[in-house]
């Protein structure tokens, strides 16, 4: 029973809204939306959130500017560990 009750408070958790707010939960869409950098070099595999990191400085290939979707769907990267 404890394990129904967790399970649907996870599913129904994702699209509550909270005490006083009347306004769907949107935080996915604007993560969709957020742009990060990402090194394209073969070796590149991560993808910080501004130009100032170091993970982004050391690249010597291009750097394309490009949304978080686009990152991790098209790309393959994971977030960067010194930005995150």
């Amino acid at each position: 029973m404890k394990r129904l009750i967790i399970l649907a408070l996870f599913v129904f958790g994702l699209t509550t809204v909270s005490k006083g707010d009347h306004k769907p939960n949107t935080s996915f869409q604007s993560t969709i939306e957020t742009k990060v950098y990402i090194c394209y070099s073969p070796s590149a595999y991560v993808y910080p959130s501004t130009l100032k990191c170091s993970g982004i400085r050391n690249c010597r290939h291009e750097i394309y500017e490009v949304t978080l979707d686009e990152a991790i769907n098209k790309y393959g990267r994971r977030a960067c560990k010194l930005c995150y």
